[in-house]
């Protein structure tokens, strides 16, 4: 009895030793880490006058917390959020408990970084990487921004008096450049990259992604206001299958209330845009002596400066194009844009025509600095480099 009682024993011991063993050799083994479905980070620079959005009641932040009441997240929400009387830090926003407040936890802290520099974004991204390792990632950039302009230029005499290309940070406004912005991202692969920032539902914003995300989503106009709905859309950012259509129609529900501006939204499909941009430019190529006798005010526009340089991407193909050329432009549009809803105005500008995407005419704004510029972009490169 007592050495079957000893052998029961060692036998529930040594199970116990490999079993620990097997657990610690699954801990040391990256392949064996149990990840969430989905992280999503929200780079957010706010050291601006954006950062009321953040600070005040009813606020984004406030809006992502409430949106956790009741629903089971998938995976991890994290905050990069700069201002200008804290230091920089990464933070995760959950819900560990249904009958307790979110809970806003700091990971880590950047002291004397500059949010809008190259590296500065690509730490961020590994810290995200190695703090919340996840199957699948998506991207919410939050801050000022103009599209594909260069940095500190919009045509305003006080660049303070106008956003400038992505982000704007400090006294010093410092910024960064589109195709500098693709190149940061290139630490992950995003599900999608959702701009809460002026004007970056421009096909050349997109196109310069391209490789970095499977879906945009983003506004041809300027975003007002608190930008998106985070209470309505957070969870949807967690689903296995993301309905993006049901985030993109719960922001134009927004922009079209009786309280609001109006203003644009749309949905792209990253892998469709080099058959778009093969459409455009056999337009491009077909017409090229007519681009610069094209009257630039019959073309719907989306920007409110005297000097436009966003313009309907369709409503250009179709004026420079006419109807023989432009259906292979609108097959390739029905690809790549997913998702368009546009309201009948927005603030001053009247909306009459649509595609989902703007673009910039070159040689329209009679600026040296900006078709310098412009002619490094991809978009460029694509569709009007003649020596290609």
């Amino acid at each position: 009895m007592l050495k079957r009682v000893f052998n029961t024993i060692w036998l529930l011991t040594a199970t116990i030793i490999v079993m620990c063993g097997c657990c610690k050799n699954n801990d040391d083994d990256p392949a064996n880490v149990i990840v969430n479905n989905r992280t999503v980070l929200v780079y957010m620079l706010a050291d601006n006058d954006l950062g009321l959005f953040y600070d005040f009641d009813d606020s984004n932040i406030e809006a992502m917390c409430e949106s956790f009441d009741g629903k089971v997240i998938d995976g991890h929400l994290l905050v990069f959020h700069a201002d200008n009387d804290v230091l920089p830090c990464l933070k995760e926003i959950s819900k560990p408990y249904a009958d307790k407040p979110c809970e806003i936890k700091i990971l880590r802290t950047y002291p004397s970084t500059v949010s809008t520099d190259t590296a500065t974004i690509q730490q961020v991204l590994n810290d995200v990487k190695l703090l919340a390792p996840s199957s699948h990632y998506g991207l919410i950039m939050w801050s000022h921004a103009t599209g594909w302009l260069p940095q500190n230029k919009f045509y305003a005499p006080n660049r303070s008096s106008a956003p400038t290309s992505f982000g704007r940070e400090g006294e010093e406004q410092l910024t960064m450049d589109i195709d500098v912005l693709a190149k940061a991202f290139d630490k992950l692969h995003y599900d999608f990259i959702l701009f809460d920032a002026c004007l970056m539902g421009c096909v050349e914003v997109a196109y310069e992604l391209r490789n970095t995300c499977d879906r945009i989503i983003a506004t041809a106009t300027e975003t007002v206001g608190e930008g998106f709905p985070y209470r309505r859309i957070t969870p949807l950012l967690f689903s296995k299958n993301i309905d993006y259509k049901a985030v993109c129609n719960h922001y134009y529900e927004q922009v079209s209330g009786a309280d609001y501006y109006g203003g644009t939204i749309s949905l792209i499909n990253t892998r469709h845009l080099e058959q778009l941009a093969e459409a455009c430019r056999t337009v491009v190529q077909n017409k090229a002596d007519e681009i610069a006798n094209l009257n630039t005010l019959r073309i719907q526009y989306f920007d409110r400066k005297s000097t436009h340089v966003f313009y309907d991407l369709g409503h250009y193909m179709l004026s420079l194009g006419g109807e023989e050329l432009y259906p292979i432009v609108d097959n390739a549009l029905t690809q790549v844009v997913e998702y368009k809803a546009a309201t009948p105005s927005f603030i001053n500008i009247i909306i009459s025509k649509y595609c989902g995407l703007s673009c910039y005419i070159p040689y329209t704004a009679n600026d040296e600095m900006v078709e310098k510029f412009y002619s490094r972009l991809q978009w460029y490169q694509q569709v009007y480099n003649t020596h290609q």
